[in-house]
């Protein structure tokens, strides 16, 4: 990713009303998962600067890995965590062990192989473990913005279930979400890529507190029912059972 957009990124992480909802979406299936539970070990691949990275340590002990080392550094600044540099899949320092809680929160949606990524995170899933994923949705909007941010794909219900069935995982709950503001965002997106004219992220408007309320809301409504369209999927998956030795889905782990 250029250096200048991810800067800011990494501003927007914090700042932004959309980051700032989808987190709280997030944490909530999270807690919905483990609404007692404070001792999980949890790891945050693709971490980015690391603000999700933060607010995991509500459930245990979190730490981060990103394949830039600037995001790394930025994410142990700003979470206090351990954040380790790597890849997925095929650059994992052996030492990393097992862990309760593997999260990808647009991540998936920029590898080659989605697939073996994910074979690659089973194995570091402990038995019964659940790994937490997010990917944008709807591929007939793929566009300007997509290739900005380096995506390959986006994301069906359907084709997000085979990756994860495919790579051994057992789909707990998938759902759609950012339903309520796509009638207004479809829109938008649909004109920038007739124009090609990228997309540009305000950090302040006045609509923002609005935004961020109607958004945030649909982690309400996501306690209850599945969403039946969005512009983003929220994967809830757990590791099946062994049909292979879990080494032979990281064929390159490294020592550190």
């Amino acid at each position: 990713m250029d250096a200048t957009y991810q800067n800011e990124t990494f501003h927007l992480e914090s700042d932004h009303w959309w980051y700032r909802a989808r987190q709280e979406i997030i944490l909530s299936q999270i807690r919905r998962r483990y609404p007692t539970r404070r001792d999980l070990r949890i790891l945050d691949v693709g971490c980015g600067a690391g603000t999700m990275l933060k607010s995991l340590g509500e459930f245990g002990q979190a730490s981060g890995l990103d394949a830039s080392p600037e995001a790394a550094e930025e994410a142990a600044r700003r979470s206090s965590c351990e954040v380790i540099v790597a890849a997925i899949p095929g650059d994992l320092p052996s030492r990393l062990g097992r862990f309760d809680v593997v999260c990808l929160f647009d991540v998936l949606e920029h590898l080659e192989d989605d697939v073996e990524a994910l074979r690659c995170l089973r194995g570091l899933l402990e038995d019964g473990g659940t790994l937490f994923v997010t990917v944008p949705a709807q591929p007939w909007i793929f566009g300007i913005h997509d290739e900005i941010n380096e995506h390959r794909r986006r994301y069906s219900r359907r084709s997000l279930n085979a990756a994860l069935s495919s790579a051994g995982f057992e789909p707990v709950r998938v759902s759609y979400f950012n339903l309520l503001l796509s009638p207004m965002l479809i829109p938008a997106i649909c004109w920038r890529n007739f124009r090609r004219s990228g997309h540009h992220f305000q950090l302040r408007s006045r609509m923002d507190p609005v935004l961020r309320r109607v958004f945030e809301f649909e982690r309400h409504l996501m306690q209850h029912v599945r969403l039946p369209f969005g512009l983003s999927l929220l994967a809830v998956s757990q590791r099946g059972e062994e049909t292979a030795p879990a080494t032979s889905y990281c064929p390159k782990t490294r020592s550190l």
